[in-house]
């Protein structure tokens, strides 16, 4: 069994050196290679790359999109497992790699699996709970029937840190080319239709997290709606949220809040829930708007 490592990247010299020591020199199982795409950066991302004896691929800043370009970098790989990373996802200890390739093969029809998101030390207490929230301390499968439990969540899955079975990509054909984000909930809907199954592994970690903006926010749930209404299919296959959702996360919360003594906080977090919302409904009736409020970059 070969396992390839594939990157992309873009303007990534403050993250790639830590990240190529951790993924090439600290990992106990280390990947017979590592793909860099690099999307024509401008600093040393690619003279970083090279220096780790990456394969390198560039490609025009223009041509970058989130499912044709993993497609393009998988279809290079020799690995039977293909390992995506995003470039500011560090492998949190020795096993991350090895964990999220064992929890793969332990069972022949899961075809992905995502590990868990640890946030920096430095992230705000929004960014930790949406970590906290999303990636829990226990591992867990989900298959096709698990929509009666949990709808459309059913297809989350986070592309930051996941691993596929190269020969179950190419069954279902790849990522869709020219998505405007989200191929990873694309490829899982696709896995669950086809009888495949998908994963979270707890035991696999990344440090990995991001500042909570409103503008960055609102920008990313625009486009999940935009891509729900773009991918239909997904909705009609797996339903909607699970019901109650909202109040448990508001709960959730709170209690997080309480731990972490910032009470404060609270109206913050209902703000930003309710901004989502509204962004997720806006995008998902996108082309009721005016063309010059909607861009599928």
């Amino acid at each position: 069994m070969k396992v390839s490592l594939i990157i992309p990247t873009l303007n990534a010299e403050k993250f790639l050196k830590k990240l190529l020591f951790n993924a090439s020199v600290l990992q106990n199982l280390k990947p017979d290679e590592i793909i860099v795409v690099d999307s024509s950066s401008e600093d040393r991302t690619v003279e970083i790359a090279k220096d780790f004896g990456c394969k390198v691929f560039s490609i025009p800043r223009e041509k970058f999109n989130h499912g044709g370009t993993r497609t393009f970098a998988g279809k290079k790989a020799k690995g039977d497992i293909l390992i995506y990373l995003t470039q500011d996802a560090l492998p949190y200890d020795a096993d991350s790699f090895k964990n999220l390739v064992n929890f793969l093969i332990s069972d022949e029809k899961l075809a992905g699996v995502y590990g868990r998101q640890i946030p920096y030390p430095d992230a705000d207490i929004l960014a930790k709970f949406f970590r906290y929230l999303n990636y829990p301390e226990k591992s867990f499968i989900r298959e096709y029937k698990d929509k009666e439990i949990w709808g459309r969540k059913t297809v989350f899955f986070s592309n930051s840190f996941s691993a596929y079975k190269k020969e179950l990509l190419e069954k279902i054909g790849w990522f869709k080319d020219n998505l405007i984000a989200y191929e990873d909930i694309y490829i899982a809907g696709k896995f669950l239709l086809n009888g495949y199954k998908i994963g979270y592994c707890a035991e696999a970690k990344v440090i990995h997290s991001h500042k909570i903006s409103f503008k960055k926010e609102f920008e990313r749930h625009f486009k999940l709606g935009m891509f729900f209404r773009e991918e239909n299919w997904i909705i009609k296959a797996f339903g909607k949220k699970p019901k109650k959702e909202g109040i448990y996360m508001i709960k959730e919360y709170i209690n997080f809040a309480k731990k972490e003594k910032n009470l404060k906080s609270i109206f913050k977090f209902l703000a930003l829930v309710y901004l989502r919302k509204l962004a997720w409904f806006l995008g998902y009736h996108y082309k009721y708007l005016p063309d010059f409020l909607v861009s599928k970059k």
